[in-house]
């Protein structure tokens, strides 16, 4: 699954991250899904419904067609997928009732990056949106392992949201590991 958003806290004093070296970060990026709140499966669910009542009723598409059909658009245009996808971001925002914590949610299709986390474009350009020039100010929020590495490779602090058993897999991929953003004062106290 690709993502091109992330949302951006641009932080106005540098903040401490809980680290041997100190060092200070400007911007932290959140991604959304399953990192700034849990994926609910009987939503996920909801939507699958939706989605194939849509096909059925609209393209007239057999209900037993429909997953495939789903299969070869995404492969096809994962783009135009993955755009629908973030223009919900705000929605859920709003929904969690967080969305003015945020400096904003980067949108890297909008700003005409066709290449998802984790490639060093979408971070430098996040990087750019949040006017941070020094990879080391930056800090990231994910429960992907890849996207985390990612990051990591391109200067960011990484730090690993989700199952303690899923982030060990791979401890080379993040900096911190906690199991909620809930726990963040733990990696980042000056945050809060």
């Amino acid at each position: 699954i690709f993502s091109f958003c992330f949302c951006c806290c641009v932080l106005p004093m540098p903040v401490e991250v809980c680290s041997d070296q100190g060092h200070k970060a400007e911007a932290v990026f959140f991604d959304l899904d399953d990192t700034l709140y849990p994926r609910n499966r009987v939503i996920d669910d909801i939507v699958n419904e939706r989605i194939t009542s849509y096909l059925v009723m609209k393209l007239k598409i057999k209900p037993e067609n429909c997953q495939l059909f789903r299969d070869r658009l995404h492969k096809s245009y994962p783009l135009t997928i993955s755009g629908l996808v973030g223009e919900g971001h705000l929605r859920v925002l709003a929904a969690l009732g967080c969305l003015n914590i945020f400096d904003g949610v980067i949108d890297l299709l909008a700003m005409g990056v066709m290449s998802p986390k984790p490639t060093r474009d979408a971070y430098e350009k996040a990087m750019t949106a949040a006017t941070v020039r020094d990879p080391s100010k930056c800090v990231f929020l994910d429960d992907n392992l890849n996207n985390l590495r990612g990051a990591r490779a391109f200067g960011w602090t990484a730090i690993h949201v989700g199952s303690p058993e899923f982030a060990e897999r791979d401890s080379s991929a993040w900096d911190f590991s906690v199991s909620s953003v809930l726990d963040l004062p733990r990696v980042m106290p000056g945050l809060f």
